[in-house]
């Protein structure tokens, strides 16, 4: 079978995903004869912007030590997450978290149209930063910062509901 059907990243720099995941789906609708199929390109962003955030997050657990006005805190909190991406990228999130059809995870407002999306993201990890940043300062270990990470990330799932 041959796709017919043509994806559309909308307003959204997702056209690395898109791009990789097309390629899968030509091998998938020949193997299978399909006319009609997708991935969900929205799985693939959840995810992305999900392991984005964690390595921002702890690229600011490890800079805990520098000034807040050192070069590379300030590198890291001006953009700590974006729509792109690379062909690596790619790969370990496919390896890690697999793909789906889009009839699971279908397109969003915020997945289509991810400048909102981001802005948020982008001061919630940033608020994230001064927390843990005023943590340290308050003698905090490594450990319980660490442990405080995952329900902030979690937060992040919300922009992915329809």
């Amino acid at each position: 079978g041959e796709i017919k059907k043509v994806t559309n990243q909308k307003a959204s720099g997702r056209c690395w995903g898109f791009a990789a995941l097309n390629l899968m789906r030509i091998d998938l609708a020949k193997k299978y004869n399909l006319e009609n199929f997708e991935f969900s390109q929205s799985y693939f962003m959840f995810y992305d912007k999900l392991e984005k955030s964690n390595y921002f997050l702890e690229n600011i657990l490890k800079t805990l030590d520098l000034e807040y006005n050192s070069r590379l805190v300030m590198w890291l909190l001006e953009s700590p997450i974006q729509d792109g991406g690379q062909w690596d990228m790619f790969v370990n999130l496919i390896e890690k978290y697999g793909v789906v059809p889009q009839t699971v995870m279908p397109e969003t407002n915020h997945s289509s149209k991810s400048s909102l999306m981001n802005y948020f993201l982008t001061h919630k990890l940033r608020e994230y930063a001064w927390v843990f940043r005023k943590m340290n300062r308050r003698k905090i270990n490594l450990a319980k910062l660490r442990k405080s990470k995952a329900p902030r990330i979690r937060k992040g799932q919300n922009l992915f509901k329809q």
